[in-house]
């Protein structure tokens, strides 16, 4: 059986999360927490980034999906640049010395006050989760885990690359948040 190189993710739960149900009908029932383990703990053996869509993907290959999108992004944010300069510097400095957090986690952290929009069903986001999706898609920070209820935990993506990809870390470092 070949090995996989990328997991859709996706957060449709009638059942059970849908990225489970491939594996489930290949193998039969099996541990679910195994995805988990894999993108959730060191060594990490997949990541989450976008690849077509939210996916899991093994760590060697998470630098050329980063150039592809960074391609494909040129231009193309839809962020004030002050603050998103701002908020991205002060995000970074929690995630540099703190544990991985959710972006609700992240906004009360660094003490951030926004009147709730309600817009857009299902995607009414904060400045800070705004910018930190910003950062996700440079590859600044990636998410360490997801909780139960399918938020992504950021981290600083150096904290989550395994030890044996420093090609990959090297690249991330030569990329720069840029206004």
């Amino acid at each position: 059986m070949p090995v996989s190189r990328l997991v859709q993710i996706d957060s449709v739960n009638v059942l059970v999360r849908s990225h489970f149900l491939p594996f489930y009908s290949r193998l039969g029932n099996y541990d679910r927490d195994i995805l988990q383990r894999m993108s959730g703990s060191h060594p990490r053996r997949m990541l989450e980034y976008w690849a077509h869509e939210a996916s899991y993907i093994r760590p060697e290959h998470y630098q050329d999906l980063l150039l592809w999108q960074k391609r494909a992004w040129v231009g193309a944010s839809r962020l004030d640049p002050v603050l998103r300069n701002d908020m991205a510097a002060r995000i970074l400095a929690v995630l540099a010395r703190s544990r991985p957090m959710t972006a609700s986690e992240l906004t009360v952290r660094i003490g951030h006050v926004e009147e709730k929009q309600s817009d857009n069903w299902g995607w009414n986001w904060n400045a800070v989760k705004r910018v930190l999706e910003h950062l996700f898609e440079e590859g600044l920070v990636s998410a360490a885990s997801r909780t139960g209820q399918f938020e992504r935990r950021y981290t600083l993506t150096s904290k989550v690359l395994p030890p044996a990809a420093p090609a990959v870390r090297e690249g991330i470092q030569q990329l720069h948040f840029t206004a």
